[in-house]
């Protein structure tokens, strides 16, 4: 897929989001776009509570046969939150079994979510295969 053809899928769902009322929708069309997008396998979004600071899973995909574990300190997710960009990269193999995403996923993206300049979650896209990802992506 081109950069044009990524830009249209990207501006097709923002299109589509903007009569859309249910925060939840919007975050579901734009996984998918993602995934769409970056010819990703299945993918997933968390929200961040604000009054205790935990996550909760909001979205997955239909297909998605894995069932994501809420994030934790010293995760990918709270890189992300740390930083406020996204990551775009392998996964490596973790010591403790449970943390282990690799049965799962070889590479991950994971963006973060902005509603009115406060983290509202973040989107995560995942892969079977190993992947290199572009300046482009």
């Amino acid at each position: 897929m081109n950069i044009a053809d990524k830009i249209t899928f990207l501006n097709q769902a923002t299109l589509e989001s903007l009569d859309e009322v249910e925060k939840l929708k919007i975050v579901a069309r734009f996984t998918e776009t993602g995934l769409k997008i970056l010819d990703g396998d299945f993918g997933f979004a968390f929200s961040k509570q604000s009054k205790n600071k935990t996550y909760r899973l909001i979205y997955k995909s239909p297909n998605m046969s894995y069932h994501p574990r809420l994030p934790r300190k010293n995760g990918f997710t709270y890189r992300v939150e740390k930083s406020r960009q996204p990551y775009l990269g392998v996964v490596k193999k973790e010591k403790i079994a449970k943390y282990d995403l690799t049965p799962y996923m070889k590479s991950i993206v994971i963006v973060p979510i902005f509603y009115k300049r406060h983290q509202y979650g973040n989107i995560v896209l995942c892969f079977k295969a190993k992947r290199i990802f572009s300046e482009q992506d």
